[in-house]
């Protein structure tokens, strides 16, 4: 299976979601009968934010990992537990247009 296009990736308001290191579109939302209201904004905007949603979701793994493997009594949050649910926050917010 070939890796996805690096991120970040930014969604446009022409419906367009460009990669950082690329000139050309990773994809586009094409606004129609179907997608109105800002409808196809929102997807591009989801779309956007799926490597950022994708490294949280690793980051948050890798918690519950590390979590799940250690008893109770020796669990302790740590900077790199707080940096994987702020990625997580962020790519949620990132994908809502909340920035």
């Amino acid at each position: 299976m070939k890796n996805h296009t690096p991120g970040p990736w930014e969604a446009h308001e022409n419906g367009h979601i460009y990669a950082e290191e690329r000139a050309n579109a990773v994809a586009r939302i094409f606004e129609n009968y179907y997608h109105r209201d800002g409808e196809a904004n929102a997807n591009a905007r989801l779309i956007a934010a799926a490597p950022d949603m994708l490294a949280a979701l690793e980051g948050v793994v890798a918690t519950y990992r590390t979590f799940r493997n250690v008893p109770k009594r020796e669990q302790e949050w740590t900077p790199l537990d707080d940096e994987a649910l702020g990625a997580a926050f962020s790519a949620i917010n990132k994908a809502k247009g909340t920035k």
